[in-house]
């Protein structure tokens, strides 16, 4: 029963299935003076996505860079806790976002404002 459902998951996926691509890391770490995102910039393509690791003891609240607020396709505001430190506003220490508009996008913590990163979208 478990291999024939499996099968069928499997033959749906493979039907169904797009071009994927691979989930690209920036990990976020204590140095908030030199580099905080690792890679700060990162370049992909169209319908990737983009993981953020948070491996800091500090809050960080990614947003868009100044002018990019309303940019279709960039990042939103975007809590991140440290590791054992979620709360109600800051429920994760890692999140995913998928890029599928081509573009290039700035980005920031608005915590710790030296704190800069973007993305280039092919």
């Amino acid at each position: 029963m478990v291999l024939a459902v499996g099968l069928a998951w499997l033959l749906t996926a493979s039907c169904n299935a797009g071009p994927t691509y691979p989930t690209l890391v920036v990990t976020i770490g204590d140095d908030f003076n030199t580099i905080p995102f690792t890679p700060d910039t990162v370049e992909l393509t169209a319908g990737s996505a983009i993981q953020w690791e948070n491996l800091s003891n500090a809050y960080h609240l990614l947003v868009p860079d100044s002018g990019e607020l309303y940019k279709p396709g960039g990042i939103s505001q975007t809590p991140l806790s440290p590791v054992g430190g979620e709360t109600r506003d800051f429920p994760a220490s890692s999140t995913a976002i998928t890029f599928g508009i081509r573009g290039i996008y700035h980005y920031r913590c608005e915590i710790h404002p030296s704190m800069r990163g973007v993305f280039i979208v092919n």
